[in-house]
């Protein structure tokens, strides 16, 4: 059966998704139904109106929405039987096929040679860590630990992805990302490999600092890594512009690895930096990606080696429960 019509639309902002209820009349009479993940991204309402591409458990369809005061109606096509019915139990949003377009004519090769398949990567930030709450500058230094929110989040991430068959989990070795990818890993036979190019970022004299000591002891440095972290230079290194060969390096090692789909659990910059590497974006472009604690991303890899960014910093598995990628 087909709906074709106007629902009355409640949402509740969510850090990387809506989740919207919805009640519909069809021919069988009075329906309820929830989407619990719909955006790809964030989209923003503001009483205008906007077209957002919406994800349901096995269809897509286009939508307007009209928003007014937190509220507003949604007209849409789409088989009821693709939408997620409310106390259904969680549904895996996640499918092989994935887009409907080609990943093809991405902007460069990520690893100058053929993939012998299509590659998947799913790419998590370790959960929140002592330094985190703190306020401290973490860089590459072993010292900032998960604390007990940060090992919720990742049981949270392992939950949300538990229907994805990852070949193997790729992590950086420094504890806060180390042990959010044992969590995550928990209970999956692939191989878990510790992977040195995914390693933070060296900021050498700013680590361990709260960054309003650095702030007041090192103005300079500070507003550089913030404004213009391309062009910070610490003792003669360059660890941002640094982070892009590594980046590289890793995508390569992942790319390599025997199997189609794969897991990796790393930190914040190094994940900015390998988006930017993915889609050909210079150290200038680092500030323009955002992943919070445990949010997760994914990119589809095609034989050349071009990328598509599928997903950008999910975070919907820690704030709406059954959410599955």
């Amino acid at each position: 059966m087909l709906f074709n019509g106007s629902l009355p639309l409640t949402r509740r902002r969510c850090w990387a998704s809506h989740v919207f209820d919805l009640r519909a009349t069809g021919e069988r009479g009075f329906t309820s139904l929830r989407l619990v993940k719909v955006f790809h991204l964030p989209v923003p309402c503001s009483g205008n109106v906007r077209s957002a591409k919406l994800l349901c458990s096995r269809s897509e369809f286009r939508s307007t929405v009209t928003e007014e005061n937190g509220n507003g109606l949604i007209s849409a096509e789409a088989p009821v039987e693709g939408l997620v019915p409310e106390g259904s139990g969680p549904q895996s949003l996640w499918s092989p096929g994935g887009s409907l377009y080609p990943s093809t004519g991405g902007i460069l090769s990520l690893t100058g040679e053929k993939l012998s398949e299509d590659k998947e990567i799913v790419m998590v930030r370790h959960g929140l860590s002592t330094w985190n709450v703190e306020g401290r500058i973490q860089g590459n230094t072993d010292e900032s630990k998960l604390t007990p929110k940060g090992e919720e989040q990742a049981r949270q991430v392992r939950e949300a992805l538990l229907q994805i068959p990852f070949d193997s989990c790729f992590a950086s070795p420094i504890t806060r990302a180390r042990r959010s990818a044992e969590i995550i890993w928990e209970g999956r036979d692939g191989d878990l490999i510790f992977l040195e190019p995914l390693r933070e970022a060296n900021l050498m004299l700013l680590q361990g600092m709260r960054n309003v000591d650095a702030e007041k002891e090192f103005p300079e440095l500070f507003h550089t890594w913030r404004e213009a972290p391309h062009e910070l230079c610490i003792e003669g290194e360059y660890p941002v512009v640094d982070q892009w060969d590594r980046a590289s390096s890793a995508w390569k090692d992942i790319l390599a690895a025997p199997g189609r789909l794969h897991l990796v659990v790393t930190h914040k910059s190094i994940l900015r930096a390998m988006v930017c590497v993915a889609l050909g974006l210079p150290p200038a472009g680092f500030r323009a990606i955002d992943i919070h604690n445990s949010g997760v991303s994914r990119f589809r890899v095609n034989r050349n080696g071009e990328a598509m960014l599928v997903n950008l910093n999910l975070t919907s598995h820690m704030h709406v429960p059954g959410v599955m990628y």
